[in-house]
C-alpha cells in the first residue's frame, strides 16, 4: 500500500508539470518565419528611405556648389565692370571692355552651347554655363547668367560702367 501510495504521488507529480506546460505555448516554427519576414520588410524599406536622404543629401551639395561658383563670378564681374572700363563692343553673348587704370583691353564670352564655360579672355570664369546674355546701351551693362547646376536660378547683374 505504502508503495502504491508512492507511486500515485509521482503519477500526480507527473501529471501536474505536465499540466502546467499545457497552458504555455512555445513559438512555432511558423511563427518564427512569420516574424523574420516581416522584419525584413521593415529593413528593406528603412534602407530606401535612407537612400533618398543620401540622394537628397548629395543633389543639395551639388545646387548649393553650383550656386556658389555663380556667385563668384557675378562678384568678379561686378569688380571688372565697376573698375572705370570703357565698353567698346557687345553681342548676345560677349562684351568687349578696356579697363581705365592699366588700358588692357579684355573679352567676357560664352560660346552659347549650354555647358561651356563663361571666357573671360582665354580663362574660364565659370563652368557649366546653362545661358548667359549681356546687353549694353551705352549708360547701363545688363548682364544675365544661369547655371546648369542651379536649378535654373538665373542671376541677374545690372552695372553703370
Amino acid at each position: 500500500m505504502i508503495s502504491m501510495r508512492t507511486d500515485q504521488r509521482r503519477e500526480r507529480r507527473r501529471g501536474n508539470r505536465r499540466g502546467r506546460n499545457r497552458g504555455r505555448r512555445a513559438f512555432s516554427l511558423i511563427e518564427l518565419i512569420a516574424v523574420l519576414i516581416i522584419l525584413g520588410i521593415m529593413g528593406a524599406l528603412a534602407g530606401l528611405g535612407l537612400q533618398y536622404i543620401a540622394a537628397g543629401f548629395v543633389s543639395a551639395r551639388e545646387a548649393g556648389s553650383g550656386a556658389q561658383d555663380a556667385q563668384l563670378a557675378v562678384a568678379r564681374l561686378l569688380q571688372e565692370f565697376t573698375a572705370n572700363c570703357t565698353v567698346s563692343g557687345t553681342s548676345a553673348t560677349s562684351i568687349q571692355y578696356t579697363t581705365q587704370h592699366d588700358g588692357s583691353n579684355h573679352t567676357l564670352s560664352w560660346s552659347g552651347t549650354a555647358g561651356d564655360p563663361l571666357m573671360l579672355d582665354s580663362d574660364a570664369l565659370v563652368g557649366n554655363v546653362d545661358s548667359f546674355a549681356v546687353s549694353y546701351d551705352g549708360q547701363v551693362m545688363d548682364l544675365r547668367l544661369r547655371l546648369a547646376e542651379t536649378d535654373s536660378v538665373e542671376y541677374h547683374l545690372e552695372v553703370y560702367p
